[in-house]
């Protein structure tokens, strides 16, 4: 997990909250505050092909995890169940603008439709953009979901 994300699991756990982190790999020592659940690395090379083998471990993880309901999920990948999303902007170009040539990409429609998901998800309640130029970005291409856009950190 990056640097910030570590950050803000174990301040979360010193101020009492339980706190589990899915996650691929585990850098570092682990903190007995902190429930980790490991996925297994995607075999596959190419980026956007081991993000979608991510997106389905991490939907597998989530239809069998017993305590939906108890639970705020904090996402910062293109996961389909979050509550809440760090959104690294800036988001794509919107679909109308994208030349026709990579229209035709399955990489850039599913990158496309990820970031439509994370966005406007049925689960989503906050978007958390890093960035002024990325909250802007993000209201201008997505303004249905403006309600759930909060101000950058």
């Amino acid at each position: 997990m990056e640097a910030y994300v570590w950050h803000l699991t174990h301040e979360l756990a010193n101020l009492g909250l339980s706190v589990e982190v899915l996650c691929q790999s585990v850098e570092g020592d682990a903190d007995p505050k902190i429930i980790l659940h490991q996925l297994q690395p995607s075999p596959m090379k190419r980026r956007w092909k081991a993000m979608r083998d991510f997106r389905q471990k991490c939907d597998e993880f989530w239809r069998a995890y017993p305590g939906k309901g108890q639970v705020v999920v904090h996402s910062h990948e293109r996961c389909s169940f979050h509550h809440v999303t760090t959104f690294h902007g800036p988001p794509m170009k919107a679909w109308s603008e994208t030349p026709w040539y990579q229209k035709i990409s399955p990489r850039v429609s599913a990158w496309h439709q990820w970031e439509a998901s994370e966005v406007r998800g049925d689960s989503v309640r906050q978007v958390v953009p890093v960035s002024k130029l990325g909250f802007q970005k993000l209201t201008e291409l997505y303004p249905e979901c403006s309600a759930h856009l909060i101000n950058p950190i």
